[in-house]
Protein backbone atom coordinates (compact mmCIF):
# COMPACT_ATOMS: atom_id res chain seq x y z
CA UNK A 1 0.00 0.00 0.00
CA UNK A 2 2.90 2.08 0.66
CA UNK A 3 4.54 1.57 -2.35
CA UNK A 4 1.39 2.32 -4.52
CA UNK A 5 0.52 5.93 -2.21
CA UNK A 6 4.17 6.87 -3.41
CA UNK A 7 3.17 6.40 -7.15
CA UNK A 8 -0.29 8.05 -6.62
CA UNK A 9 1.05 10.68 -4.76
CA UNK A 10 3.59 11.62 -7.44
CA UNK A 11 1.22 11.33 -9.97
CA UNK A 12 -1.14 13.92 -7.94
CA UNK A 13 1.71 17.04 -8.18
CA UNK A 14 3.29 16.20 -11.53
CA UNK A 15 0.49 16.57 -14.28
CA UNK A 16 0.20 19.17 -16.75
CA UNK A 17 -2.53 20.97 -17.52
CA UNK A 18 -4.15 21.91 -20.54
CA UNK A 19 -7.58 22.03 -21.18
CA UNK A 20 -9.17 21.43 -18.59
CA UNK A 21 -7.35 17.93 -18.13
CA UNK A 22 -4.17 16.46 -16.63
CA UNK A 23 -1.88 14.75 -18.88
CA UNK A 24 1.26 13.33 -18.60
CA UNK A 25 3.73 13.67 -20.95
CA UNK A 26 6.69 11.48 -21.70
CA UNK A 27 10.22 13.61 -21.38
CA UNK A 28 11.70 11.32 -23.65
CA UNK A 29 11.27 10.17 -27.48
CA UNK A 30 10.27 6.99 -28.22
CA UNK A 31 10.83 5.40 -31.76
CA UNK A 32 7.27 4.14 -33.48
CA UNK A 33 5.30 5.81 -30.30
CA UNK A 34 6.50 9.78 -30.02
CA UNK A 35 9.21 11.26 -32.46
CA UNK A 36 9.61 14.08 -29.79
CA UNK A 37 9.80 14.40 -26.15
CA UNK A 38 6.35 15.79 -24.81
CA UNK A 39 3.96 12.83 -26.38
CA UNK A 40 1.20 11.73 -24.19
CA UNK A 41 -0.51 8.15 -24.24
CA UNK A 42 -4.37 6.83 -24.16
CA UNK A 43 -3.15 4.15 -22.67
CA UNK A 44 -1.18 5.59 -19.43
CA UNK A 45 -3.36 8.24 -18.91
CA UNK A 46 -5.95 4.91 -18.81
CA UNK A 47 -4.09 3.29 -16.36
CA UNK A 48 -3.55 6.66 -14.14
CA UNK A 49 -7.44 7.11 -14.07
CA UNK A 50 -7.83 3.83 -12.52
CA UNK A 51 -5.01 4.21 -9.83
CA UNK A 52 -7.05 7.73 -8.72
CA UNK A 53 -10.31 5.82 -8.35
CA UNK A 54 -7.97 3.15 -6.55
CA UNK A 55 -6.97 5.69 -4.00
CA UNK A 56 -10.62 7.35 -3.82
CA UNK A 57 -12.48 4.25 -2.96
CA UNK A 58 -9.50 3.31 -0.62
CA UNK A 59 -9.27 6.99 1.16
CA UNK A 60 -12.41 8.73 0.20
CA UNK A 61 -10.72 11.87 -0.54
CA UNK A 62 -12.27 13.90 -2.62
CA UNK A 63 -9.42 15.17 -4.28
CA UNK A 64 -8.54 12.04 -5.98
CA UNK A 65 -11.85 11.99 -7.29
CA UNK A 66 -11.48 15.49 -8.81
CA UNK A 67 -8.07 14.45 -9.96
CA UNK A 68 -10.05 11.82 -12.00
CA UNK A 69 -12.11 13.99 -13.54
CA UNK A 70 -9.36 16.20 -14.62
CA UNK A 71 -7.37 12.90 -16.39
CA UNK A 72 -10.82 11.48 -17.70
CA UNK A 73 -11.55 14.98 -19.73
CA UNK A 74 -7.79 14.45 -20.93
CA UNK A 75 -9.28 11.17 -22.90
CA UNK A 76 -11.60 13.46 -24.67
CA UNK A 77 -8.77 14.94 -26.41
CA UNK A 78 -8.57 15.03 -30.10
CA UNK A 79 -5.12 13.02 -31.92
CA UNK A 80 -3.24 15.96 -33.76
CA UNK A 81 -3.66 18.42 -30.92
CA UNK A 82 -0.88 18.75 -28.52
CA UNK A 83 -2.00 16.33 -26.03
CA UNK A 84 -4.83 14.48 -27.64
CA UNK A 85 -5.33 10.58 -28.42
CA UNK A 86 -8.44 10.07 -29.54
CA UNK A 87 -9.77 9.48 -33.42
CA UNK A 88 -13.00 8.30 -35.39
CA UNK A 89 -12.79 6.38 -38.53
CA UNK A 90 -14.68 4.08 -40.08
CA UNK A 91 -14.30 1.71 -37.15
CA UNK A 92 -15.72 3.84 -34.88
CA UNK A 93 -14.12 6.07 -31.82
CA UNK A 94 -10.71 4.89 -30.78
CA UNK A 95 -8.05 6.28 -27.81
CA UNK A 96 -4.56 5.69 -29.38
CA UNK A 97 -1.48 4.31 -26.74
CA UNK A 98 0.50 6.25 -29.59
CA UNK A 99 0.68 9.72 -31.03
CA UNK A 100 1.43 8.22 -34.31
CA UNK A 101 0.05 10.13 -37.67
CA UNK A 102 -1.60 7.84 -39.17
CA UNK A 103 -2.86 6.14 -35.99
CA UNK A 104 -2.04 2.43 -35.74
CA UNK A 105 -4.34 1.58 -33.41
CA UNK A 106 -2.44 -0.67 -30.99
CA UNK A 107 -5.33 -3.00 -29.61
CA UNK A 108 -4.06 -3.88 -25.66
CA UNK A 109 -3.24 -0.20 -25.16
CA UNK A 110 -7.02 1.14 -26.21
CA UNK A 111 -8.50 -1.83 -24.29
CA UNK A 112 -6.50 -0.07 -20.74
CA UNK A 113 -7.79 3.11 -21.69
CA UNK A 114 -11.47 1.85 -21.92
CA UNK A 115 -10.94 -0.22 -18.48
CA UNK A 116 -9.61 3.08 -16.88
CA UNK A 117 -12.91 4.71 -17.78
CA UNK A 118 -14.98 1.28 -16.76
CA UNK A 119 -13.19 1.57 -13.26
CA UNK A 120 -14.41 5.19 -13.11
CA UNK A 121 -17.77 4.89 -14.26
CA UNK A 122 -18.17 2.31 -10.86
CA UNK A 123 -18.06 5.03 -8.83
CA UNK A 124 -19.90 7.87 -10.76
CA UNK A 125 -22.45 5.81 -12.48
CA UNK A 126 -23.04 8.42 -15.41
CA UNK A 127 -25.27 7.35 -18.23
CA UNK A 128 -23.02 9.50 -20.90
CA UNK A 129 -19.97 7.57 -19.45
CA UNK A 130 -21.75 4.51 -19.87
CA UNK A 131 -22.23 5.26 -23.14
CA UNK A 132 -19.07 6.61 -24.29
CA UNK A 133 -17.49 2.67 -23.04
CA UNK A 134 -20.50 1.16 -24.93
CA UNK A 135 -19.21 3.31 -28.24
CA UNK A 136 -15.20 1.97 -27.64
CA UNK A 137 -16.13 -1.23 -26.99
CA UNK A 138 -17.99 -1.70 -30.45
CA UNK A 139 -15.48 -0.26 -32.22
CA UNK A 140 -13.65 -3.37 -30.57
CA UNK A 141 -15.99 -5.86 -31.74
CA UNK A 142 -16.16 -4.40 -35.39
CA UNK A 143 -12.04 -4.00 -36.02
CA UNK A 144 -11.18 -7.46 -34.22
CA UNK A 145 -11.44 -9.46 -37.47
CA UNK A 146 -8.81 -6.98 -39.20
CA UNK A 147 -6.86 -8.07 -35.76
CA UNK A 148 -6.98 -11.84 -36.46
CA UNK A 149 -4.21 -13.54 -38.69
CA UNK A 150 -5.59 -16.88 -38.87
CA UNK A 151 -3.25 -18.28 -36.61
CA UNK A 152 -2.22 -15.34 -34.30
CA UNK A 153 -3.00 -11.82 -33.28
CA UNK A 154 -1.94 -8.77 -34.60
CA UNK A 155 -0.54 -6.18 -32.11
CA UNK A 156 -1.95 -3.54 -33.95
CA UNK A 157 -3.22 -2.73 -37.32
CA UNK A 158 -0.42 -1.37 -39.40
CA UNK A 159 0.72 -5.35 -39.28
CA UNK A 160 2.27 -5.87 -36.69
CA UNK A 161 2.74 -9.20 -35.47
CA UNK A 162 1.96 -9.63 -31.45
CA UNK A 163 4.51 -11.61 -29.54
CA UNK A 164 4.13 -13.90 -27.12
CA UNK A 165 3.54 -12.15 -24.26
CA UNK A 166 0.95 -9.57 -25.78
CA UNK A 167 -0.60 -12.60 -27.64
CA UNK A 168 -1.18 -14.83 -24.05
CA UNK A 169 -0.71 -12.63 -21.85
CA UNK A 170 -2.66 -9.72 -22.47
CA UNK A 171 -4.96 -9.83 -25.40
CA UNK A 172 -6.37 -13.42 -24.47
CA UNK A 173 -7.30 -12.12 -20.86
CA UNK A 174 -8.37 -8.54 -22.04
CA UNK A 175 -11.00 -9.61 -24.05
CA UNK A 176 -12.06 -12.44 -21.32
CA UNK A 177 -12.20 -9.07 -19.40
CA UNK A 178 -14.17 -7.05 -22.15
CA UNK A 179 -16.71 -9.84 -22.43
CA UNK A 180 -17.58 -9.88 -18.34
CA UNK A 181 -18.01 -5.86 -18.76
CA UNK A 182 -20.34 -6.00 -21.95
CA UNK A 183 -21.41 -9.63 -22.48
CA UNK A 184 -20.28 -9.13 -26.04
CA UNK A 185 -19.99 -12.48 -27.72
CA UNK A 186 -17.91 -11.35 -30.17
CA UNK A 187 -14.87 -11.03 -27.09
CA UNK A 188 -14.97 -14.45 -25.82
CA UNK A 189 -15.19 -16.01 -29.37
CA UNK A 190 -11.89 -14.15 -30.24
CA UNK A 191 -10.30 -14.73 -26.76
CA UNK A 192 -11.07 -18.73 -27.10
CA UNK A 193 -10.35 -18.61 -31.10
CA UNK A 194 -6.53 -16.93 -29.91
CA UNK A 195 -6.11 -18.89 -27.06
CA UNK A 196 -6.72 -22.32 -29.65
CA UNK A 197 -3.69 -20.60 -31.86
CA UNK A 198 -0.84 -20.62 -28.58
CA UNK A 199 -2.11 -24.20 -27.86
CA UNK A 200 -0.79 -25.38 -31.65
CA UNK A 201 2.27 -26.32 -32.86
CA UNK A 202 1.51 -25.40 -36.54
CA UNK A 203 0.12 -21.92 -35.35
CA UNK A 204 3.05 -21.43 -33.27
CA UNK A 205 5.66 -22.49 -36.26
CA UNK A 206 3.34 -19.98 -38.74
CA UNK A 207 4.23 -17.46 -35.79
CA UNK A 208 7.67 -18.16 -35.75
CA UNK A 209 8.24 -17.98 -39.23
CA UNK A 210 6.11 -14.45 -39.51
CA UNK A 211 8.26 -13.28 -37.07
CA UNK A 212 10.94 -14.06 -38.54
CA UNK A 213 10.32 -12.46 -41.84
CA UNK A 214 9.05 -9.20 -40.35
CA UNK A 215 12.24 -9.08 -38.60
CA UNK A 216 14.09 -9.65 -41.70
CA UNK A 217 11.62 -6.79 -43.94
CA UNK A 218 12.59 -4.19 -40.92
CA UNK A 219 16.15 -4.19 -41.20
CA UNK A 220 16.56 -4.31 -44.86
CA UNK A 221 13.94 -1.11 -44.48
CA UNK A 222 16.74 0.68 -42.56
Amino acid sequence: MNLFFAQVNWLKNNYTEFKDSYVYPFPFAVDGFGDNSGWTSGMYQGLILSSFVRAFVITEDEHYLHLCEKVYNSLSLSLGDKYGNRIVDDYGPWIEEAMICPPTHILNGFIFAIFGLNDYNKILKRESIREEINDYLHTIKRSLPDYDMGFWSYYDLAGTISSYHYHIETHIPQLKELYKISGIQDFIYYAEKWEGYSNSRICLLRKKIHSLFQLLYNKLKR
